[in-house]
């Protein structure tokens, strides 16, 4: 409506025009290209006709104006896109209804074309093989004059099909439809692995070459992907020997882009043939210890297995004197997966070494009687035979006095073959008897006082000697020496002397006694002569120059008569018979002394010692000087006070040359003792000086120092002090010392610093200790300078000095580390955790960006992957419950260098429960009808979390174990024993449940598989004759414990039946040997027996039972696992004894088998004791000890030889 009303108005408009010739001449229509556009209407009107414009108004007759349609002023009105028309109406002011109107048009059009940039981009593919795009992957840059309408993609869906890289259009349009274009590259990636399951084991068995070789069939490998899987295989595809337990990242999945999964897989791979035993026979000979040890390899000829041989025994290997001939042992070859095959050898025994004896030299000794016997014992060194000596002749057996000296014996050894050997010895024949001699007595005589000896004669004694050849000899000793034979005749001085009298006979014994001459004298006193000066003591021996023959004056005994000794004092030492004379102060002259002495023979003598006194001068009597001055004053004095003086009355002089001059000053001395002191500067205590003062004596002169002590008084000194300068970094304090190198006390004291400054920090804190120690403290974050001035004074009295010390500090700007808080986190076992290091409580204080460096340690039970943002990816490693812990370092981008601080991570993952897992399967075991054996499962099966599995067993689909089957929970081990009816034949299922605390469990099966054998039952043992060996007649068969073997291994006991006699089952119809342990037999010895069918239509089997009565002779390891164990036999008793070294807590299980499996003996030992079982009652043959402590075990042979 209001548009009509518009053209209402304009047809009256142009009507008036007409009418009363007014008219308004609009504008032509006006184009403008831009975007909007601001018009002014009323400018570009012209009117005519009107006598008084009244008023004009505008009719907008378009929405693209921003004025409603009728109004407007007509100047600046804002235009848009779009064609608007514009009606402009006058109004005359004379008639009201007198107008003129006119029209335009005002157009504003868009032609210019936007504009558009565009990245390349990269998108990845989903797991369905898809991607989506929009345009925001692109960093589109868009501009227009006007706006963006819109912007589309020519495409947005990819697919595995784009791989590689794909253009893609970006189009853009303006709000008129102006339209621009971009290319850009897509690149499509497949960053997805393929998917792989397979099964958890397979299995391969060894063939003949010891190969096993299997494909990813043996799996059942799945691989998928989200676009294709481009291929699979395997990391190995062959197994050899010895048939290793694979358990690692077997099978590979790769996709068209490379992107690569794997799975674990475990194969096991058996090995199930048997070895094959072959043997040959062979001859041994004894050795030097009469033994023969047969190894394996000798009867050896060319055993075979497909992985080769793990070890071979043998039933006997060693062979000793006393039984050679023909022998046997069974060779016993094992495969690494402990499969056994048997053969036996024939062994003959040969003694070719004959006995050896070594011959000694010997010495023997005549008797009282004048002989000597001996016997072989005498020259035989070592005798030895592989076996045993049988005799030993020698000859010469007796010797005299005659045969004194080397005489050669001969020796002839025998052994019971009749091999010889023979020696000789030199024996030699002495007389060590020694002869018999008595000295007379002994004789006390005096000698001449002058000449001190004495002249005698004396007899020889009296002699005797077995062999009655003897010589007499004597030697002097002591006061008197010399020697010779027979009687003595010779000077004797004073002393005593020793007659050593020997007598030696033809066999050089010796026999000596001794007589001694005593010889006695007397001795003289000579006078003395001593000299001394005046007031000087002297020391001598008044004995030194006495006469004594024996030398045995005692000093001791001197005794002094005192009453000639006028001028002096006398110190006697009475152990050397030193005196010391002191003459009396300043006398000279003569003196006497009377002594008397005595020697140990108490004779007694008295002499005189004369003593010269000779005069010397004195030297002066001086006193010391002592003076007082001030710091920086002179001193001058006389040192020849009233006090100092000559005793002799003689002038004294005083030496111009200083005998010590001063250590603080300078100092002149003049002969008449006038001197001058100077002080150092400033120097004040105490100095001294030493001068020399002489008399004028006429002997010769006299000195004596004297000594000038000086004090020199203090006067108080300024400080000097040195202003400090000191630079530290932001946020650190710093200690040092105003009162440095630089300061001190002229006067020498020591400076102390007031602890309230004179001028405090302004931007810090300062203290200050009286020894000039200071901390300065900036504020936090402070950097800058600061000044500080504090007082330093010095200690002089009687007051003290003081001086300003200025310290000057730089503190210089740190970048300061950042503040981070530690991550706590929580996640469960084998679950992912993500997070953010730099969390809200991190930042840095300096406000730079904070950025996550590197790991400054990595999880100990995990991996830790981080970004520069900070979030992180905690992966638990498989399995793994508990704690861990990481550092990462927080970094800031301060200057001039980045500052880091370590951001812990504190890891908690709970537990839960892993399923216990097969860790070896169970190999499949097959045994013959009628025997047994023993099937471990140590090994079998695992769980992560270490829990204690508890086992069950049973028939597949749950049927309960036959009678036949035993299994031990608590050993985890079958015990298969001898089925009883040949019907029980094939094959059975078993399977083995483990399952952990929580109930989880897990199976394996096995098969037990039961060859039939072709069987002779029945038989009675009985002996063909009486044994003639020492055994008690008559003793029955019953009596005899036997084992059966074969010509490989054994392959059953024996049974008893009522009777006493023995049932054998399980025996094909051939020659067997039967090992039997006789009690009764007391050396080796052959017992045949014969066994009779029951059954009348069976035929006989002939035996040859050996019996051997030996010791336990060999003890092998057969398998060495976790125990040190040392096993040992005692050879005489058949005992064993056990010693286990290993660090393996708890009790010891020992328990013996037959190589069939049968159990004989079982006991739990503590660990600790004694560990001993005895072997004497079991028959020779091989046994295998077991031994167990916890899950720990293992097996050593022992080799029975009776």
């Amino acid at each position: 409506m209001k548009r009509i009303s518009k053209l209402i108005g304009l047809f009256l408009f142009l009507l008036s025009n007409f009418a009363f010739g007014q008219s308004v001449l609009c504008p032509g229509d006006t184009l403008i290209n831009t975007c909007d556009s601001s018009v002014v209407v009323y400018d570009t009107v012209s009117t005519t006709g009107f006598t008084t414009i009244d008023s004009i108004s505008f009719l907008f007759t378009a929405d693209a104006v921003d004025i409603d349609s009728g109004s407007g002023t007509g100047s600046g009105e804002m235009f848009y896109i779009d064609s608007t028309l514009v009606e402009i109406t006058v109004w005359d002011t004379v008639g009201a209804d007198t107008f003129s109107s006119c029209t335009f048009y005002v157009i504003i059009t868009d032609t210019s074309t936007p504009s558009i940039f565009a990245s390349d981009t990269t998108v990845y593919l989903d797991n369905s093989g898809g991607a989506r795009i929009d345009t925001g992957y692109f960093q589109l840059q868009t501009w227009d004059n006007c706006s963006i309408d819109s912007v589309w993609l020519s495409r947005d869906t990819f697919s595995c099909a784009d791989m590689d890289t794909t253009q893609v259009w970006i189009y853009i349009t303006d709000a008129v439809g102006n339209k621009d274009s971009a290319v850009a590259n897509v690149i499509i990636l497949d960053t997805i692995p393929p998917g792989i399951t397979c099964s958890d084991t397979a299995h391969v068995f060894l063939d003949s070459s010891g190969v096993a070789a299997f494909d990813t069939s043996y799996f059942g490998i799945v691989a998928w992907d989200n676009c294709s899987v481009d291929s699979v295989w395997l990391t190995q595809d062959t197994i050899y020997c010895p048939g290793d337990t694979l358990n690692q990242k077997w099978a590979y999945a790769m996709d068209s882009s490379g992107n690569i999964d794997s799975i674990e897989a475990v194969v096991y791979a058996l090995d199930t043939i048997k070895p094959s035993a072959v043997c040959r026979d062979y001859t041994v000979y004894l050795d030097s210890l009469g033994h023969a040890i047969l190894q394996p390899d000798s009867i050896n000829n060319g055993s075979w297995d497909n992985c080769g041989i793990d070890s071979m025994l043998l039933s006997k290997s060693l062979f000793e004197c006393g039984g050679p001939g023909l022998d046997s042992t069974t060779l016993y070859v094992f495969d690494n997966r402990g499969q056994v095959d048997s053969c036996m050898s024939y062994i003959t025994v040969m003694d070719t070494i004959s006995p050896v004896v070594v011959c000694k030299d010997t010495t023997v000794y005549l008797d009282a009687s004048g002989e000597a016997v001996i016997n072989a014992g005498f020259i035989l060194s070592n005798g030895w035979d592989n076996c045993t000596i049988d005799s030993i002749y020698i000859r010469d057996t007796l010797f005299t006095c005659s045969d004194t000296g080397a005489n050669q014996v001969l020796l002839i050894a025998f052994d019971p073959s009749g091999n010889v050997d023979s020696c000789t010895a030199i024996v030699t024949v002495r007389d060590t008897i020694p002869p018999k001699i008595n000295c007379p007595y002994n004789i006390i005589v005096m000698s001449d006082p002058i000449s001190c000896d004495t002249f005698l004669t004396i007899q020889a004694p009296v002699v005797s000697d077995n062999c009655l050849n003897t010589e007499i000899t004597y030697t002097l000793s002591g006061a008197s020496e010399g020697s010779g034979s027979g009687a003595v005749a010779d000077t004797f001085f004073a002393g005593v002397t020793d007659i050593l009298w020997a007598v030696t006979d033809g066999g050089g014994n010796l026999a000596t006694c001794v007589q001694s001459v005593t010889t006695f004298t007397s001795f003289i006193s000579v006078d003395d002569s001593v000299v001394t000066q005046e007031d000087t003591p002297v020391t001598f021996n008044p004995l030194d120059n006495d006469l004594d023959c024996d030398g045995d004056i005692e000093p001791s005994s001197i005794e002094i008569d005192e009453s000639h000794l006028n001028h002096g004092s006398l110190d006697i030492n009475l152990a050397t018979g030193h005196i010391t004379y002191t003459p009396d102060l300043n006398y000279f002259g003569n003196d006497t002394i009377r002594y008397r002495v005595s020697d140990d023979d108490h004779f007694i003598d008295s002499a005189i010692v004369y003593i010269s006194i000779t005069p010397v001068n004195d030297p002066p009597v001086l006193e010391n000087e002592t003076i007082v001055i001030n710091e920086d004053s002179v001193a001058t004095g006389n040192v020849l006070g009233a006090g100092d003086y000559d005793p002799e009355g003689g002038a004294l002089t005083v030496s111009t040359a200083v005998l010590l001059y001063p250590s603080h000053g300078t100092f002149s001395v003049s002969a008449d003792g006038n001197y001058t002191y100077n002080p150092v500067t400033n120097y004040n205590g105490l100095d001294t000086v030493v001068v020399t003062v002489c008399d004028s004596g006429t002997l010769q002169n006299s000195c004596a120092n004297d000594t000038l002590f000086i004090t020199i008084m203090p006067v108080n000194d300024l400080p000097v002090v040195q202003n400090d300068y000191l630079s530290i970094y932001e946020d650190n304090d710093v200690t040092s010392d105003v009162t440095t190198a630089g300061d001190y006390d002229p006067d020498g004291t020591p400076l102390t610093t007031s602890t309230v400054p004179v001028v405090m920090p302004s931007h810090g804190s300062f203290t200050i200790a009286e020894d000039g120690v200071f901390t300065y403290t900036p504020e936090p974050d402070y950097y800058g300078n600061e000044v500080i001035v504090v007082n330093v004074c010095d200690a002089d009295l009687p007051v003290k000095s003081c001086r300003y010390d200025t310290v000057f500090i730089s503190v210089l700007p740190v970048n300061d580390p950042p503040v981070v808080d530690n991550e706590y986190i929580a996640t469960q076992e084998d679950v992912n955790f993500t997070g953010d290091l730099i969390n809200g409580g991190d930042y840095d204080p300096d406000g730079t960006l904070l950025l996550a460096q590197n790991i400054v340690w990595y999880p100990s039970h995990g991996t830790l992957s981080i970004g520069a943002n900070g979030e992180y990816l905690y992966k638990p490693a498989a399995n793994f419950y508990g704690r861990d812990t990481a550092a990462v370092s927080i970094c800031d981008n301060g200057t001039p260098g980045s500052e880091c601080a370590n951001d812990t991570i504190y890891i908690t993952v709970s537990s839960v429960n892993d399923i216990p897992y097969v860790a070896n399967m169970i190999a499949n075991v097959s045994l013959d009808l009628y025997s047994s054996m023993i099937v471990p499962l140590q090994s079998v099966f695992n769980d992560a979390d270490g829990d204690v599995l508890t086992y069950s067993a049973s028939l597949a689909g749950g049927i309960p174990l036959p009678s036949w089957i035993k299994f031990d929970a608590s050993t985890h081990s079958f015990l298969v024993l001898s089925p009883v009816s040949k019907y029980i034949v094939g094959e059975v299922i078993v399977v083995v449940t483990a399952t952990d605390p929580y109930g989880a469990s897990v199976s394996d099966e096995f098969n037990i598989t039961v060859n039939q054998t072709y069987s002779i039952s029945g038989y009675v043992v009985t002996r063909e004759g009486p044994v003639t060996d020492g055994s008690t007649p008559g003793t029955p068969a019953g009596d005899v414990p036997m084992i059966i073997k074969e010509g490989t291994v054994p392959v059953d006991t024996v049974l008893t039946d009522s009777k006493g006699n023995y049932r054998f089952e399980g025996l094909d119809a051939k020659t067997y040997e039967v090992l039997v342990n006789l009690q009764y037999y007391s050396q080796d010895t052959t017992v045949l027996v014969t066994l009779t069918p029951t059954n009348p239509e069976r035929d006989s089997v002939n035996f040859t039972i050996w019996v051997n009565h030996g010791k336990i002779t060999d003890v092998n390891d057969l398998s060495e696992r976790v125990f040190d164990v040392k096993m040992y036999p005692n050879p005489t008793t058949g005992e064993v004894n056990l010693i286990v070294n290993d660090g393996n807590s708890g009790d010891i299980e020992v328990s013996v088998y037959t190589p069939t499996g049968e159990k004989i003996f079982e006991r739990v030992y503590m660990r600790g004791g004694r560990i001993s079982f005895d072997m004497s009652q079991h028959i020779s043959g091989m046994y295998f000890v077991k031994l167990r402590a916890g899950n720990y075990a293992t097996v050593k042979k022992l080799i029975l030889n009776r």
